[in-house]
């Protein structure tokens, strides 16, 4: 499975976000775009002077930033080793320097499809066999979804046949958090490089067993 933009991959912090600061050209400058001084801004055209309430996406060379009510997504224009490792690095100094933002969790999401039709029997996948409801009756499910624990880290996979051509394991890991600080802690312990390698290690092994 290769990954897939929509939704894309990216990292979320869950909290009380502050649009005057994030969203200030001179903070962003410093703070997220490495010193980059010109990036594509996208504000809702209704009613800007609400949009503290509204999603605001900022594009830089490398990354995106995009504020939700009571959310925050860092999402890398491209997943490699190093835009990974940009990515943790702007995500911890954002920690450092909005250390007192209310937060609630942390979470680091990949999306995976199919270049074919990898799920052709999503019944494999589903708790409850086709025979509960009689042989002459066809299962087919289109989505399926589990929360379970990975090394001590909250998943959350979900298994999503679109179409006869195209497939999709979008995978979250998450983290309760009451504190920006906590999350600096959780990169230290795990680095993002660790979770997309334990992101493609799942999808593949998600693809093995419902095609054995």
């Amino acid at each position: 499975m290769k990954l897939h933009s929509q939704p894309p991959s990216t990292v979320v912090l869950v909290g009380s976000w502050n649009t005057s600061i994030l969203f200030n050209p001179k903070w962003l400058s410093k703070y997220v775009f490495d010193g980059q001084t010109e990036y594509e801004i996208q504000l809702p055209v209704d009613n800007i002077s609400r949009s503290q309430g509204r999603r605001i996406k900022c594009k830089g060379n490398s990354l995106t930033i995009e504020l939700l009510p009571g959310r925050l997504n860092l999402i890398p224009n491209e997943i490699t080793e190093a835009s990974l490792y940009e990515l943790q690095e702007i995500t911890q100094r954002i920690c450092d320097t909005l250390i007192h933002t209310p937060v609630c969790a942390f979470g680091i999401n990949f999306s995976f499809i199919s270049e074919r039709e990898l799920f052709p029997k999503m019944e494999n996948l589903s708790i409850i066999p086709k025979e509960v409801f009689g042989e002459e009756i066809v299962v087919e499910k289109t989505l399926v979804s589990y929360k379970l624990k990975i090394e001590g880290i909250i998943t959350n996979i979900q298994i999503d046949r679109k179409n006869e051509n195209e497939s999709m394991c979008f995978i979250n890991f998450h983290h309760d958090i009451t504190e920006l600080s906590e999350t600096k802690r959780l990169l230290d312990k795990h680095d993002l490089i660790f979770y997309f390698h334990k992101a493609q290690e799942i999808s593949e092994k998600v693809t093995q067993y419902v095609n054995k």
